[in-house]
């Protein structure tokens, strides 16, 4: 009985030890990782229009995670040439260039050429020929070349909207670890509802507002802001419950913070904008798009946690929820470093 009483404490007080120094080293490698996934989300913009039977003019801009050694270069099919020996630099990560090109089969293919390798970056392609209909294809970061001519385009570009509304809600994880937050404030399933509802509800105002052109701002502040929001949340974790505004009513939190978040989200649509002809469908189904990559990471939170917590009752006997309350000062401890550094990478932009 005695040997097995010290032989626990023994195997705690290493535990003990052992974990600052684990933690410290997580903390730094996700730091590190930070740097990667923080904004690369946005993708790859390439547009061309045919201007006559054999002309077309081909743009593509880059998102700003790319370093500037790393711009990519769109190689055209043996049948194309260049009007010029290089691309025009219209402003800063945007490229243009003319091309000559005999008929298109579907053999013909367009490349995407990065000079060391493509960083987890997708590619949105809008193709606007003379006499069909426009096409919007969208290319994971693992395909590199698509066809001018072929079946797999579609003219339905708020359907690539959609997709790329979930892969940026995936691959934001500043947006993700807010979330993360927000699921510890909100005990009971019933809070939980309200709360991730404000949030969705607060940025889909400002994400349509600013990508319908009714709202301007200037996005490095807001990304800053962003990364502090995070950054509060990880304090309010480390203090007791029901001592904050936070604890008591997170869904108030999520609103206010879900207004600014909105902005971020608007920033990737500013970039390669909306077609003319479906605006508000695309909208639509990028916002739809976010909210179910959201909903799918909530889920995956709940069931990677679900086997390592007890099922406690809320305030009510009907209501039940994953009890989380032993994790979230370690929670705190992983997110803030994290949400610190971005925040003072960010700043820096200014």
């Amino acid at each position: 009985m005695n040997h097995t009483y010290h032989q626990n404490n023994l195997s705690r007080f290493i535990a003990d030890q052992l974990k600052t120094p684990v933690l410290i080293l997580l903390a730094f490698w996700l730091i590190a990782s930070a740097q990667v996934f923080a904004h690369e989300s946005r993708p790859l913009y390439i547009k061309i229009v045919q201007d006559d039977k054999a002309s077309y003019t081909l743009n593509w801009r880059s998102p700003q995670s790319l370093s500037w050694d790393n711009q990519p270069n769109i190689l055209p099919p043996e049948n194309c040439q260049f009007n010029q020996s290089k691309a025009n630099i219209t402003a800063a990560g945007i490229y243009q260039m003319q091309l000559r090109c005999d008929a298109f089969t579907d053999h013909d293919v367009f490349t995407i050429d990065y000079p060391f390798a493509n960083p987890s970056i997708s590619s949105l392609i809008d193709i606007q020929l003379l006499a069909q209909p426009k096409q919007t294809v969208l290319l994971g970061p693992e395909q590199k070349t698509w066809r001018l001519i072929s079946s797999t385009g579609s003219d339905k570009s708020w359907f690539a909207y959609g997709e790329l509304g979930v892969k940026h809600i995936w691959m934001g994880i500043d947006h993700l670890l807010f979330v993360g937050c927000l699921i510890f404030f909100a005990r009971g399933w019933r809070k939980l509802f309200w709360t991730i509802t404000g949030f969705t509800l607060a940025h889909s105002i400002t994400l349509g507002l600013t990508s319908l052109g009714l709202i301007r701002v200037n996005i490095v502040p807001i990304e800053a802001i962003i990364a502090l929001s995070i950054i509060f949340l990880a304090v309010e974790l480390t203090k007791p419950k029901d001592t904050t505004l936070t604890w008591r009513y997170p869904a108030i939190v999520a609103i206010s913070f879900g207004l600014l978040h909105g902005f971020g989200f608007a920033s990737v649509l500013s970039e390669i904008g909306l077609p003319e002809q479906d605006k508000i469908l695309s909208l639509l189904f990028f916002n739809l798009g976010i909210e179910v990559g959201q909903l799918v990471f909530i889920a995956l939170i709940f069931l990677i946690a679900w086997p390592f917590k007890n099922i406690t009752h809320a305030n009510k006997p009907n209501e039940e929820v994953v009890d989380l309350s032993r994790y979230y000062r370690l929670a705190a401890y992983f997110i803030g470093p994290i949400a610190a550094f971005w925040f003072w990478q960010r700043l820096a932009q200014f």
